[in-house]
């Protein structure tokens, strides 16, 4: 048998091959984990900028709600001494000129509906959403954040009807009118009030439940 031995050119043009296949494959896989790379810090660099602004918005509204609470109490003060001025007016059949004046007087002229409901802002997060950026948080992050926009929409959506629950505003507006011709319904009035602190006590358990959940969505540093 007969045995032909490869020709020491051909052998190195194999060794060449080889060697300009491995340069290209390594060419090409580094290529594309660089590109990865580059992907990934884009990402990573446009969810910590969505971080930053929806950690913003959330401080932001966090101020809202304790400056809508801030008034509220201010409000509730009113009121708390406008029924008492009303209560004793009452048992005293004080005459509907004299308790106008008592009323102004104890509402530094300013009774009527003054119930503080706060803007609560929600645009970073739906760019968030929006841009996908959100996928690349921690999700323990993300769940926080969630949360909090999540309570924000059901706040805004229900304070107004469990106001409108609470409060007879028609009724309200009408007496308060009339107390600007000098006449008072006394009990009337005194229902209304009652009406009206619950539901500012109600808009203040809600803003206070907001209040908490924001925090919660904070760094607690």
């Amino acid at each position: 048998m007969h045995v032909e031995m490869p020709k020491k050119g051909a052998l190195a043009s194999v060794r060449a091959f080889a060697g300009e296949y491995a340069m290209i494959v390594v060419s090409i896989l580094t290529a594309l984990a660089l590109e990865h790379g580059a992907q990934s810090w884009h990402h990573s660099h446009r969810a910590h900028e969505a971080q930053v602004n929806i950690e913003v918005e959330i401080r932001t509204n966090l101020e809202q709600v304790r400056a809508s609470m801030r008034k509220n109490d201010v409000e509730l003060a009113n009121l708390k001494a406008l029924r008492e001025v009303l209560r004793q007016g009452i048992i005293d059949k004080v005459d509907g000129e004299q308790l106008v004046r008592q009323m102004n007087e104890a509402t530094k002229n300013k009774f009527g509906i003054n119930q503080s409901i706060p803007t609560l802002r929600r645009e970073a997060w739906e760019v968030a959403v929006a841009s996908q950026s959100v996928s690349w948080m921690e999700p323990a992050l993300v769940q926080r954040y969630a949360g909090a926009y999540s309570f924000q929409r059901d706040f805004s959506r229900d304070a107004i009807s469990a106001v409108q629950l609470v409060l007879d505003a028609p009724a309200l507006l009408k007496k308060a009118a009339d107390m600007e011709f000098g006449s008072v319904d006394s009990a009337g009035i005194y229902y209304s009030v009652t009406q009206l602190q619950a539901s500012l006590r109600a808009t203040q358990g809600s803003l206070s439940e907001l209040e908490n959940e924001l925090v919660r969505a904070l760094p607690k540093t």
